[in-house]
């Protein structure tokens, strides 16, 4: 019998490349944490990206979700994307970034993951733990290139060391927003496409030449073009992505 009118049937032995639970079009990144290989279904057309990983460890335990998770020394350890890419290229829109995170402390300025130019500082976006109070968490969005962001971050003390979370980070219309364990805890009014080149390099656990991240992370997904959380509405976290779909 032949398939339904306008719906196309998978080829046979193609079954393993159609998209798992958490993986669509807007994935550009789906790191699990037991390689520093980027598993997203869309990057580098579907095949992904390796990063140059320094001194990036993966530690088996007692993990949320999933068996493995990038452990982070705090002080020389991150993934940086070998190459400047468009997949992470924000611009005016909406987007998503997302996974969990534990910290090991929380005392110093600290780049859980962020994209820009290869030729630029302030541009891009930077999710990151005190990166204008002291144990406070956002998102820092770059408007222009003189270091001026749009921040949805919470106020100082707005985390605990060792304890693990969910984080997200949206842009959502003409607002950014933080959430931590599915509740909103920082918002604000962003008007202002991103100040970012077309093309973007990814680096996690780092940022900016430095600010190194100590803890541990897991089940990172960046989603360009979708704000998965709107509203400032809680949710329930969405825990292991699915599996890998390339």
């Amino acid at each position: 019998m032949g398939s339904p009118l306008g719906v196309r049937m998978p080829r046979r032995g193609t079954a393993k490349r159609q998209y798992q639970s958490g993986n669509d079009q807007y994935t550009y990144l789906l790191l699990h944490g037991d390689s520093a290989n980027d598993k997203s279904v869309m990057g580098g057309a579907g095949a992904g990206y390796a990063f140059t990983n320094s001194n990036v460890t993966f530690a088996s335990a007692g993990y949320p979700v999933g068996p493995k998770a990038l452990s982070f020394n705090g002080t020389n350890a991150c993934l940086q994307g070998t190459i400047a890419v468009q997949d992470y290229y924000m611009g005016g829109n909406d987007y998503t970034v997302e996974g969990y995170f534990n910290a090991s402390n929380i005392s110093n300025e600290q780049c859980l993951l962020g994209a820009s130019s290869s030729s630029a500082v302030y541009d891009g976006w930077t999710v990151g733990i005190g990166l204008t109070s002291s144990g406070s968490f956002g998102l820092h969005h770059y408007i222009n290139g003189g270091g001026n962001s749009v921040n949805a971050e919470t106020s100082t003390g707005g985390i605990v060391a060792g304890t693990t979370y969910h984080f997200a980070c949206c842009r959502d219309g003409s607002t950014i927003r933080t959430y931590l364990n599915g509740i909103q805890v920082a918002s604000a009014s962003c008007s202002s496409a991103m100040n970012q080149a077309s093309m973007a390099s990814l680096c996690i656990g780092s940022g900016y030449g430095g600010y190194y991240f100590g803890g541990w992370m897991q089940e990172l997904r960046i989603s360009v073009g979708k704000c998965r959380y709107p509203n400032g509405t809680t949710f329930a976290v969405p825990g292991l992505f699915g599996p890998d779909a390339r």
